[in-house]
């Protein structure tokens, strides 16, 4: 019987594999962006695990992270976020000198729907939480219930496009779901709106507003 004998082979940085006919390329060895194909396949830039911090950041030039124009958007993922007081709402503003101010202007619109006291309510604007021309915190999430959420927290994503872009605002989009407080038992939020500048957004931070936050958010650009 024969022996099939398989080599180990460690790609250098930036070596490339172009695929026939597709002529789409694969980074083979990159770090964080290996295996990252040019036809719009997302790359994770930065992962964070806050174990009750009060606040998290992501900005340009840490790590991997990239918000120039190598992509066309990004994408933030939430796993199991919680805050250390219940009631809270999870939050996040922009920045355009790399953290130092966390003030951009914005404009949002809430939707919510969900599940309370047996009954569904349907999509519905959260007025309290949609406004026009803010530099404040905006709301991803209203009213954790962290005495409910003991082995679920909130699930979501949040994703912005074209935060380099110096010609235009950058629009933004999430989705998230979890237990509130109160009877309501599940709830599904969807914040979206305009980040109102045409400077090129550098960093991006979430927390609640009272609480501490805990949880994993990973970052991912995506090239087209």
């Amino acid at each position: 019987m024969s022996t099939l004998e398989v080599n180990t082979i460690t790609p250098q940085s930036g070596t490339t594999l172009t695929l026939g006919g597709s002529g789409d390329t694969i980074n083979l060895g990159s770090g964080a962006s290996g295996l990252a194909t040019t036809n719009g396949r997302q790359v994770l830039l930065s992962t964070q695990t806050p174990s009750g911090a009060s606040s998290v950041e992501f900005i340009d030039g840490s790590g991997d992270i990239d918000f120039g124009t190598t992509y066309k958007y990004h994408i933030f993922e939430f796993e199991n976020i919680f805050s250390s007081s219940s009631g809270d709402f999870l939050v996040f503003n922009a920045s355009t000198d790399s953290g130092s101010n966390y003030n951009v202007s914005k404009s949002q619109v809430v939707l919510q729907s969900g599940s309370n006291a047996g009954s569904t309510f349907g999509l519905t604007v959260d007025a309290g939480q949609s406004f026009e021309n803010g530099t404040g915190q905006a709301t991803l999430a209203t009213g954790v219930d962290t005495s409910a959420n003991t082995n679920e927290g909130i699930i979501g994503s949040f994703k912005v496009n074209q935060s380099g872009n110096t010609s235009y605002g950058k629009p933004y989009q999430g989705n998230f779901i979890y237990d509130a407080s109160g009877a309501i038992t599940v709830k599904l939020q969807i914040p979206y709106g305009l980040l109102q500048t045409t400077s090129a957004i550098n960093a991006y931070k979430f927390n609640m507003n009272t609480g501490n936050i805990t949880g994993t958010i990973r970052l991912y650009g995506v090239t087209t």
